[in-house]
C-alpha cells in the first residue's frame, strides 16, 4: 500500500502566504484604481453637464457633441469602476481565505461554518465532536454555498461504503490537492455569490422556460424603432 507523503507545515503555510501577500498587493492596487476612476468619473460628468448648459442657454448644436462624447465616456468609466468592484471583492475574498487557512496552521477555529444547524441528538453522531463549535464538520469545511455545505453534512451523516465511490473521492481529492490557486478562486467566487438551492432551483426552471419575451415580434421591432426615434428626436430638435 502507497502512503501518500503530505508537504511539510512549514511548505503549506509558506504557499499560503505568498498567495496572502499577492492578493493583499491586489487589493491595494485596485483599491486606487477605484479611486482614481471616481475622479474621472466626476470630471467627465462636469464636463457633459457644462456642454449640455452651452447648448441650451446658447441654442449651439455643436456642444452636443461633446455632450453626448462625454455621456459615453462616463458610461464607459461606471462601467470599468464596477468591473473593479467586482475584482477588488474578489480579492478580499481570496485574501479571507488565505488568512484563515494560516490561522488554522497556527490552531485557531476555521471560519467557515461549524455545521451546528446539522446536529441532532437522535442520531450516532450526538454524543461525537460530528457537528458544532470545534467539530470535524467545522475542521475540514471549506464550502462556499449552502449546497456545499448540505453535502458535506450528508456525507458525514452517512459515510459512503461503497468501495468504488471511496475510491473515486479520494482520486478526485488528489487531483485537486496542488491546485491551490483553483480551489482559492472556485471558494471566493462561492462566497461572493453564495448561491443557495433555492437559487439553483430558479435558475434551473430560468433555463428551461421558453423565450417568449425575447422571440416575440413585438421585441425585435423595438430593438430597432427605439434607437431611430432617439436619433429622430434629437435631430428635429437641434436642427
Amino acid at each position: 500500500m502507497k502512503l501518500l507523503i503530505l508537504p511539510a507545515m512549514t511548505d503549506v503555510s509558506a504557499a499560503y502566504e505568498n498567495e496572502l501577500s499577492y492578493y493583499q498587493q491586489q487589493l491595494v492596487q485596485l483599491k486606487k484604481q477605484q479611486v482614481n476612476l471616481g475622479f474621472l468619473r466626476l470630471l467627465v460628468f462636469i464636463v457633459a453637464a457644462v456642454c449640455i448648459y452651452i447648448t441650451i442657454s446658447r441654442n449651439n448644436a455643436y456642444f452636443i457633441v461633446g455632450a453626448l462624447l462625454s455621456i459615453a465616456l462616463f458610461f464607459y468609466f461606471v462601467r470599468i469602476y464596477v468591473d473593479k468592484k467586482e475584482e477588488r471583492e474578489l480579492a478580499e475574498k481570496l485574501v479571507f481565505l488565505c488568512q484563515n487557512e494560516l490561522n488554522i496552521q497556527e490552531g485557531k477555529l476555521n471560519q467557515f461554518n461549524n455545521g451546528e444547524a446539522y446536529s441532532s441528538y437522535e442520531k450516532y453522531y450526538s454524543d461525537l465532536d460530528v457537528f458544532g463549535n470545534g467539530s470535524l464538520f467545522q475542521l475540514i469545511n471549506r464550502t462556499s454555498t449552502t449546497i456545499g455545505e448540505d453535502t458535506l453534512a450528508a456525507q458525514l451523516k452517512d459515510p459512503a461504503a461503497d468501495k468504488q465511490k471511496i475510491t473515486g473521492t479520494q482520486e478526485a481529492i488528489k487531483e485537486l490537492k496542488d491546485q491551490l490557486k483553483q480551489r482559492q478562486l472556485l471558494s471566493a467566487k462561492g462566497l461572493l455569490y453564495h448561491y443557495d438551492s433555492n437559487d439553483l432551483s430558479q435558475i434551473n426552471q430560468w433555463l428551461t422556460e421558453k423565450e417568449v419575451f425575447i422571440n416575440h415580434p413585438w421585441y425585435r421591432i423595438a430593438l430597432w424603432l427605439l434607437p431611430l426615434l432617439g436619433i429622430s428626436t434629437l435631430l428635429y430638435w437641434f436642427f
